[in-house]
């Protein structure tokens, strides 16, 4: 069955300012690195370029650091851009809220922007405006995060998800060969959380929920699978980081980080594990920061 009311994964809570800290401010100029982020409203911070461009003093450009998020406070993207690296990020946000992999394969539940547009947009305004700065292939990082709305809105849309996941991933990786041809060389991929343990999905039919966490494990492995072929065609650095270890870190052990359970959400992003009944608060986005962070060292910790 069909949830009309489900996946809104553009809601934004708005948080403090925080100062940059000093090792940004001093970076060298040659030490830059850029990233450069694709997915929906769990990556969503609202950049533009026709605005403010990354730079020292804000490393995300626009809007103004910390930027608002579906998190509450800071998103995963703002921890890896301004805590867990040694040098100057510069970072590109592209992500629209509510996006899927491909809008006519997996019809997204609010108007929004896909990664064919998503890119689209990257590819115009970097050509026109010269504006993503003097980035190359070792110097950048691509990271796309598109599954919690491929999962949530494509789980029930046939009984063949094998069939349906293929070709999300066939159409996922052929933009990927796209920006190796544009050259990019480094390049995360983030797998499908467990939603399954959200607030709205644990609201659905226990059919809909089984269905729906079947549908997480097939996305998974056919990401997995892409992943490693796209790095054996391409001769890439690709790497999968796995989301379900920091989802599950912070929902089996929610007093650590703040909560009284795993299924309280609130909109201060810190109360509850949930900023809402989709959207996780800081806590596992900062999990979610850690992690690749961890994964990808040889970018972050040089």
């Amino acid at each position: 069955m069909f949830h009309s009311w489900v996946p809104f994964l553009f809601l934004c809570g708005f948080v403090a300012a925080a100062p940059l800290t000093e090792s940004l401010l001093d970076a060298r100029a040659s030490d830059t690195k850029y990233l450069f982020f694709f997915g929906d409203s769990y990556t969503k911070l609202g950049f533009s370029f026709s605005s403010n461009l990354p730079s020292a003093a804000n490393p995300i450009g626009n809007p103004a650091f910390p930027a608002t998020s579906s998190s509450g406070g800071e998103n995963w993207v703002e921890f890896l851009t301004a805590t867990y690296n040694r040098s100057l990020t510069l970072t590109y946000d592209i992500a629209v809220g509510g996006a899927t992999v491909e809008s006519s394969l997996i019809p997204p539940a609010v108007e929004t922007v896909d990664l064919g547009g998503q890119l689209s947009t990257w590819e115009k305004d970097a050509e026109q405006h010269e504006r993503t700065g003097a980035w190359d292939a070792d110097n950048s990082l691509f990271l796309l995060w598109f599954a919690v709305n491929d999962v949530n809105q494509g789980f029930n849309l046939t009984s063949d998800q094998d069939s349906l996941y293929e070709q999300d991933m066939t159409i996922y990786f052929d933009h990927a060969i796209s920006l190796y041809d544009r050259g990019a060389k480094n390049f995360v991929f983030l797998n499908c959380p467990p939603i399954h343990r959200s607030p709205v999905v644990r609201g659905y039919p226990s059919s809909d929920r089984s269905e729906e966490e079947a549908a997480e494990t097939v996305f998974n492995s056919k990401l997995q699978d892409y992943v490693q072929r796209f790095r054996e065609s391409h001769n890439v650095n690709a790497h999968l980081v796995d989301t379900v270890g920091p989802f599950n870190e912070a929902l089996n052990n929610p007093k650590k980080y703040g909560a009284p359970d795993a299924t309280c959400a609130n909109t201060d992003g810190t109360s509850c594990l949930w900023f809402d009944h989709l959207h996780p608060g800081v806590a596992i986005q900062k999990l979610v920061a850690e992690k690749v962070a961890s994964d990808v060292t040889t970018f972050f910790t040089t």
